[in-house]
């Protein structure tokens, strides 16, 4: 009898055995899932926050090009305009530092002098459509503003302001 009852408890063993491996492989497979569930949230959770970092950096750069035109190194003192005798000073200047963007570029649409458009030198203001005021050579997504842009010109006898009209555009 002790032989029948040596089996039958080796029978209970393997059982019991069995069903710890089979408990011990479901739990593995639940935390594998949950592991699995917490990575996609993770990178979810990273893909929106680098879509809101472009997002706040587009506003950032939209807020720098309407605000250019109200600071006094660009204004010609009225409502949106800017200065294109301050632009060709500024142009030779490094600003860099003091504006936190790729690149600020500002062009004349209308009258333009070519379809093309003719970069702005010294030798060729005010005959010229386009003013880079800086530019990083980095790569980016430019946001626009529409601007007036005016000059000092004389004629005859008065000193008149003659006024065109101009992008703005910020790289980001």
């Amino acid at each position: 009898m002790q032989f029948i009852s040596k089996k039958s408890n080796m029978k209970k063993d393997k059982k019991s055995q069995l069903k710890i491996q089979e408990m011990s492989f479901m739990l593995l497979a639940v935390i594998l899932f949950f592991v699995l569930a917490a990575l996609f949230f993770i990178a979810f959770r990273v893909s929106s926050m680098k879509g809101d970092v472009n997002d706040l950096k587009m506003k950032e750069a939209m807020s720098i090009a309407d605000n250019i035109a109200k600071m006094p190194e660009f204004s010609c003192g009225e409502t949106n305009c800017i200065d294109t005798d301050k632009l060709m000073i500024m142009k030779g200047k490094d600003y860099a530092d003091f504006f936190p963007v790729k690149a600020i570029k500002v062009d004349r649409i209308y009258p333009r002098t070519s379809k093309e458009g003719v970069k702005c030198e010294i030798n060729n203001y005010p005959d010229c459509d386009i003013y880079n005021v800086l530019d990083k050579d980095e790569e980016g997504i430019f946001v626009s503003s529409y601007v007036a842009l005016c000059r000092k010109e004389k004629l005859g006898d008065y000193i008149i302001n003659k006024c065109e009209i101009g992008v703005i555009s910020v790289k980001y």
